[in-house]
């Protein structure tokens, strides 16, 4: 299975942030994918994402557009299937008690409570984490998070 190299695609000055999207929704097991792979090895890997480097958060909001065929998506990664697509592990917590209840999620700690807004960085435990999404609609209140290892929230 073949992998973009995420920390190579974006180290490379010679991409610019429409040829990352591209990347991004490209198919690698098309003719046009393949092409790419075998033109541009140092863009892609054989190793899984964890030693691939960080994907830009801005692949991961285009992707969930992609998946969900709305741009609102964008700010719902988790929920459109980015974050599963993309192989990215989340953390998810309740924001009250009845999505607690009715979710069997467990209730945001105290020290994450200030994180509403995505692409934010907060350390939790020995670990840095991003928010993906911080969701509220429907009456549900919930917010996930991927380690800093995983997404970049700069770009």
């Amino acid at each position: 299975m073949i992998y973009r190299n995420w920390k190579a695609i974006t180290d490379s000055s010679q991409i610019d942030p429409y040829m990352t999207r591209a990347l991004a929704l490209l198919n690698l097991d098309s003719p046009l994918g393949r092409e790419f792979v075998n033109r541009f090895p140092e863009w892609f890997s054989t190793t899984p994402l964890e030693d691939a480097g960080p994907i830009p958060l801005s692949v991961i909001r285009t992707t969930a557009c992609r998946l969900d065929g709305m741009e609102r998506a964008a700010d719902f990664p988790f929920s459109c299937g980015a974050t599963v697509e993309l192989g990215i592990p989340t953390l998810q917590f309740a924001l009250n008690s009845h999505t607690e209840r009715e979710w069997g999620i467990p209730l945001i700690p105290p020290e994450l409570k200030e994180v509403k807004q995505q692409g934010t960085t907060i350390n939790h435990g020995v670990e840095t984490f991003v928010c993906l999404e911080y969701n509220t609609n429907s009456g549900v209140g919930i917010v996930y998070f991927a380690p800093l290892i995983y997404v970049d929230p700069t770009s």
